[in-house]
C-alpha cells in the first residue's frame, strides 16, 4: 500500500515512463501538488502546443502558476512589450486613416446637401473634427471591448462620457474619459501581451515534436 501511495506518474499519460523516449524524465514544472505534481516534459510540450490558446501556453490551468522548465528560454519581456506597444500604435494609426475617410465622406455629403435642416449637424461635425484623435481612440477601444465581450454598461459609460466631452467640454468629463481610456488600454495591453508571448512560444516550438521523435 505504501509503495502504491508513493508511486509517481505523469498527470497527462498516467505513466512513469515517457511514452515517446521511454525514459523516466518526470518533472514538476509548476506549483501543483499531490498526484498532479509530475508530468513528462514531452507530454507537457504536446499538451501546451497542441491543445492550448496562445495566452495560456505558459501557464498551468490547474494552479494558474507559470511553468518553470529547465532549458526553456522565454522571449525577453522588454521585447514582448515593444512588439505589443508597436502593434497597438499600428492599429491606432490604421484606425485614424479609416475613420478619417468616413468623417470626410460624411462631411462632404452634408456640405453638398446644403440644407438648413443640417446646420446643427454640421456644427457638431466641426466639434467632432476638433477631437478627431480622441474619437479614434474611443472608437478603437469601444470596438475592441465589444468583441472582447466586455460589460456593456462600462462601454456605454465610456461612450456617453465622450459624447458629453465633445458637446460640453466639462473638466470632469475630460478626467473621466482619460481614466476610462487608460483603464481600457491597460486591459488591452495585458491581453495582447499574453497572446504575443504565447504566439512566440508556439512558433518557436511548433516543429519540436518532429525533432524530438527523430
Amino acid at each position: 500500500m505504501s509503495s502504491e501511495a508513493n508511486e509517481i506518474f505523469c498527470r497527462i499519460c498516467y505513466s512513469e515512463t515517457n511514452p515517446i523516449t521511454k525514459a523516466k524524465d518526470l518533472i514538476s514544472p509548476c506549483n501543483c501538488m499531490g498526484s498532479v505534481k509530475y508530468v513528462h516534459y514531452t507530454c507537457l510540450k504536446i499538451w501546451r502546443i497542441k491543445g492550448k490558446a496562445f495566452s495560456d501556453i505558459k501557464k498551468c490551468e490547474q494552479c494558474h502558476g507559470f511553468y518553470n522548465i529547465p532549458g526553456e528560454k522565454p522571449l525577453h519581456s522588454f521585447f514582448v512589450s515593444f512588439i505589443t506597444l508597436a502593434l497597438i500604435l499600428i492599429c491606432h494609426l490604421a484606425s485614424i486613416l479609416f475613420f478619417k475617410n468616413i468623417f470626410e465622406a460624411f462631411a462632404t455629403i452634408i456640405e453638398e446637401f446644403g440644407s438648413d435642416t443640417f446646420n446643427d449637424s454640421s456644427k457638431g461635425l466641426v466639434k467632432f473634427d476638433k477631437t478627431y484623435h480622441l474619437c479614434c481612440i474611443m472608437l478603437s477601444i469601444t470596438l475592441y471591448m465589444i468583441f472582447a465581450s466586455s460589460k456593456l454598461l462600462s462601454i456605454f459609460n465610456y461612450v456617453f462620457t465622450f459624447w458629453r466631452l465633445v458637446h460640453f467640454g466639462f473638466m470632469i468629463d475630460k478626467a473621466l474619459f482619460t481614466v476610462f481610456s487608460i483603464f481600457f488600454l491597460k486591459q488591452i495591453y495585458c491581453e495582447m501581451y499574453e497572446k504575443i508571448d504565447g504566439l512566440y512560444y508556439y512558433v518557436m516550438n511548433i516543429n519540436w515534436m518532429d525533432n524530438e521523435v527523430k
